[in-house]
C-alpha cells in the first residue's frame, strides 16, 4: 500500500474505480468516462491516492505483473480550501460543520474500490463502494 506518485499511478487507480463502479457496480457512466473507461472527475488532480498494489498478480498468460487491486481518494482541507473545495459538499451542506470548527484540519475521504481475487477457486470476488466522509483531524499540543 502507497500513495500514488505518478500519473499512471492515478489513472491506474481511475480504472479500477471505473471497473468496480460501471462495470461491477451499475452506476451510469457519462459519456466521458465510458469513453476513457476511468472514474476521474475534477477532484482528482488536488486527491491523494492511496493505493493497494498485489505485486503477485499475474496476466491472463500467466506472467506476474504487479496490479492495483485497491484505491482510496483522501482530500487535505488546506488542499480542498485552496483549490476546488471538498467533494462532500457537492453531495451534503457541510458547511456548518466547518464554520463550527475553525480550528480543526479536515480530510474528506472516500471513493473507495477494491477488488480481490481468490486464486484456489479462479473466481473474481468485487467489492466497492463509492461514498464520502469528512472527518476532523485533531492534534494535541
Amino acid at each position: 500500500m502507497r500513495l500514488a506518485v505518478t500519473r499512471k499511478d492515478v489513472r491506474k487507480a481511475q480504472r479500477l474505480r471505473y471497473k468496480v463502479f460501471y462495470q461491477e457496480g451499475g452506476a451510469v457512466a457519462d459519456a466521458k468516462s465510458a469513453l476513457t473507461r476511468r472514474d476521474a472527475d475534477r477532484f482528482d488532480k488536488f486527491c491523494d491516492h492511496l493505493i493497494v498494489i498485489d505485486h503477485a498478480a499475474r496476466t491472463r498468460f500467466g506472467k506476474v505483473k504487479a496490479k492495483v487491486v485497491g484505491a482510496y481518494r483522501l482530500l487535505r482541507g488546506d488542499v480542498a480550501q485552496g483549490k476546488c473545495g471538498f467533494y462532500s459538499a457537492d453531495e451534503y451542506d457541510i458547511s456548518g460543520l466547518l464554520d463550527r470548527h475553525p480550528d480543526k484540519r479536515f480530510l474528506n475521504s472516500g471513493a473507495l474500490a477494491c477488488r480481490r481475487t481468490i486464486a484456489a477457486s479462479a473466481r473474481s470476488i468485487s467489492c466497492g463502494a463509492a461514498y464520502s466522509h469528512i472527518c476532523a483531524i485533531t492534534t494535541s499540543t
